[in-house]
């Protein structure tokens, strides 16, 4: 059956491979997948599904409820870099530093908002296949042309 979609996902048997190699696409907010780049609607909106491969980015309700502790996970490491370098390598006033620290707990969440929810399937590409992202295994879809 010919797909609708122009790229394959990578459909590797080795976990950390798929990883490795979607952690790499999410850096540059590429599908996980296949690499496509236009899959975010607005920096926050992940699209549905890839345009590229045909991906559905969140196969089951409740999904990206994991992208928000990656999310936290990684403001706090980069938190904690933060202080480390106010405390050791600046002279910031405390008032100045307050400022700064207000300023990453905010923004670091809503920046790295995207790249969480990418990072979050790739995290799950370790123990699960592509299989489980393929818009032809939508339960919804299935059950529909079953009532059909």
């Amino acid at each position: 059956m010919e797909s609708a979609f122009p790229r394959q996902p990578n459909s590797s048997t080795n976990g950390l491979q798929r990883f490795a190699v979607g952690l790499g696409r999410a850096l540059f907010r590429r599908c996980p997948f296949c690499g496509e780049n236009h899959i975010f609607e607005n920096w926050f909106t992940l699209k549905k599904q890839c345009p590229g491969c045909g991906s559905r980015f969140e196969p089951e309700d409740g999904y990206m409820l994991g992208s928000y502790v990656v999310n936290l996970g990684l403001t706090a490491v980069l938190g904690v870099f933060f202080v480390f370098y106010v405390v050791f390598g600046t002279d910031l006033s405390v008032v100045a530093t307050q400022i700064a620290a207000v300023v990453l707990v905010v923004g670091f969440p809503l920046f790295l908002y995207g790249y969480a929810q990418l990072f979050w399937i790739c995290i799950d590409l370790i123990f699960n296949s592509t299989k489980k992202f393929d818009p032809d295994n939508d339960p919804l879809r299935v059950s529909e042309h079953h009532h059909a």
